[in-house]
């Protein structure tokens, strides 16, 4: 059984812009790194899947 990463939320969004600027709008900015999430998480599941798959499982 693989363990897989939990999605950014909203607070983890606003806790990095806390401390940075943002030069560009915030809407954008926030479906940009959701869309970055969804991607890597689905990915890491593949993984997740393929490992399994060559452990026999």
């Amino acid at each position: 059984m693989a363990a897989s990463p939990l999605p950014l939320s909203l607070s983890d969004v606003d806790t990095y812009l806390r401390s940075r600027p943002l030069q560009i709008n915030r809407e954008l900015f926030e479906r940009a790194i959701f869309a970055l999430d969804d991607v890597y998480r689905e990915d890491v599941m593949k993984g997740n899947e393929e490992r399994e798959k060559d452990e026999g499982g």
